[in-house]
């Protein structure tokens, strides 16, 4: 799923999101801030599908040294007018926090035309259901005159943006089921086995983008990283496909099961390019295939804005799309 702009699942949905906000805007005349939390590949994709739009700023927070370098440096070397990038001293949960105190604000949020393009953006959702159409009739071509046969489709999840998306395929009566895997981040998997809705600490793992504690109601299974390397070693092996940590979490659980002789139609989502992940790639003993596209990030000039602990980030972010309307505002 990951063949697009930044090697990740979400560039197809970001990009439809990209133009639908630069058509509306233009047919309307008006101007909108996005501000994004990313774990990782959605701040990429999110500065992606929009960089260069006139309508549009795009202020990014990221948790510094908890992506990897290639997924830092895919949003830091983008220098444009309309994008701005934080990298924060702290957790995906934990840069949050800012941003939820600001969209709880309704009059900033009017005032700066304030929107997402996480994970609950209902258009991101909306074009991701997809996804689970084209895996589905990818393990089970469709057949005139029979009924669908169902297929298990396994979503590594953090946010749960995309299998909520599979959810609705569901309701639409796509015959699925879903197994939401997760990392050691194990609340949903922890909800789904025992009604245990506890959040706990968010622990930093190989799969950096699944650090996240939230809920979804499905089937579930929750990976470690030494499985997690196991299970990269082992699809290269026999397969000669490389996985990044995230994809690898999925293909663990299709393992296990296939161990187990469950051999059922499955369908496991690859939501990013190991080549993202070369330090995952290495741990596992194996030598990382890094396309050219990635390579040329490593020379480029980055830009962002360093917030330590101790910084009031709201505030901090209150400022900063204060003085973008300002300057927006004396350019008219």
């Amino acid at each position: 799923m990951w063949h697009g702009a930044t090697h990740a699942f979400k560039d197809l949905a970001m990009s439809c999101v990209g133009q639908f906000l630069d058509y509306f805007l233009k047919k309307n005349n008006r101007h909108v801030n996005i501000l994004v939390g990313t774990s990782g590949d959605t701040g990429s994709a999110a500065i992606e599908s929009v960089r260069g739009i006139p309508n549009i700023d795009i202020t990014v927070l990221l948790p510094h040294g908890r992506c990897t370098e290639i997924q830092e440096r895919q949003m830091t070397t983008v220098i444009e007018d309309n994008v701005h990038v934080y990298a924060v001293d702290g957790t995906s949960d934990e840069l949050d926090e800012p941003i939820k105190k600001l969209f709880g604000d309704t009059e900033f949020v009017k005032r700066h035309n304030l929107m997402s393009t996480n994970s609950v953006n209902w258009a991101r959702v909306m074009v991701q259901i997809a996804h689970f159409f084209y895996g589905y009739f990818q393990c089970a071509p469709s057949q005139d005159n029979e009924l669908l046969p169902p297929v298990e489709i396994v979503v590594p999840t953090g946010g749960a943006g995309n299998i909520t998306a599979g959810c609705i395929a569901q309701k639409m009566g796509l015959p699925i089921q879903l197994v939401a895997v997760v990392n050691s981040n194990d609340i949903i998997h922890r909800t789904v086995q025992k009604g245990d809705f506890s959040l706990g600490n968010t622990e930093r793992t190989l799969a950096s983008a699944m650090d996240i504690q939230l809920l979804q109601m499905m089937k579930s299974c929750s990976v470690t990283d030494d499985d997690i390397l196991q299970t990269i070693r082992r699809c290269w092996e026999e397969n000669r496909c490389l996985l990044c940590p995230h994809s690898a979490v999925a293909a663990f659980y299709h393992y296990r099961q296939f161990d187990l002789n469950q051999n059922l139609p499955r369908c496991c989502l690859a939501p990013a390019s190991a080549a993202k992940f070369q330090d995952v790639t290495l741990r596992a003993g194996l030598i990382p295939e890094v396309p050219p596209e990635i390579e040329a990030l490593m020379k480029k000039e980055t830009r962002c804005t360093y917030l330590k602990k101790q910084d009031n980030w709201e505030r901090v972010l209150r400022e900063k799309l204060e003085a973008i309307d300002q300057k927006r505002k004396g350019n008219i």
